[in-house]
């Protein structure tokens, strides 16, 4: 299969980014991802720290209720539910 590359004046003017305008989404997409890292790291320590304190409470005996209830758990707070 063959391909072309097409160069920067195919490109309507209308649809050109000014090099600012450029490194300027960059640097939002770089930011967005460390943002939603940072939050998706908080979560799963938070998770981490709930899973320790319900094992604790248990003896420090992992039963098949207690491993549901951890499951639960982590569903619930990545938003995904059971179909209907």
């Amino acid at each position: 299969m063959a391909s072309i590359t097409h160069s920067e004046d195919f490109v309507p003017k209308r649809f050109r980014l000014a090099l600012p305008a450029q490194h300027a989404a960059g640097e939002f997409v770089r930011l967005y991802r460390r943002l939603t890292s940072a939050f998706e790291a908080r979560r799963e320590r938070e998770l981490e720290r709930d899973n320790a304190r319900l094992l604790a409470r248990s003896g420090m005996r992992l039963t098949d209720s207690i491993e549901r209830e951890m499951m639960e758990r982590v569903l619930a707070s990545s938003g995904w539910r059971t179909p209907q």
